[in-house]
């Protein structure tokens, strides 16, 4: 292996490092922000269905359901644009690696 090639090597293995670290630490954020967002509605759901949280009236709970709803909405927008770029990093990654593979194993 000569100098050029070994520098294409290291550049490419960077490369494919950073697109899937990338990856790696959006992930752990995810599903972070998702395990406390569904435990806050299990708790504000439990809470209802036991009686402790009560709406003493129509427009305060029609408030809490359309706030609920917007904000479930926005979960929603938000991991779709997780799953976008997730899935654009990680193609990053893979073809990286394919360009570092000897050619029989691509």
């Amino acid at each position: 292996m000569d100098d050029n090639q070994k520098n294409e090597f290291d550049a490419l293995s960077v490369l494919r490092r950073a697109s899937w670290n990338s990856f790696n630490e959006r992930r752990v954020y995810e599903w972070k922000f998702s395990l406390a967002l569904w435990a806050v509605y299990a708790a504000f759901i439990g809470s209802i269905i036991t009686g402790k949280f009560t709406f003493n009236n129509y427009y305060i709970f029609v408030a809490v359901l359309v706030g609920v709803i917007i904000f479930f909405a926005l979960y929603i927008w938000w991991v779709n644009g997780l799953a976008k770029v997730n899935k654009l990093d990680l193609e990053i990654s893979l073809h990286y690696l394919s360009k570092l593979l000897p050619p029989k194993e691509r």
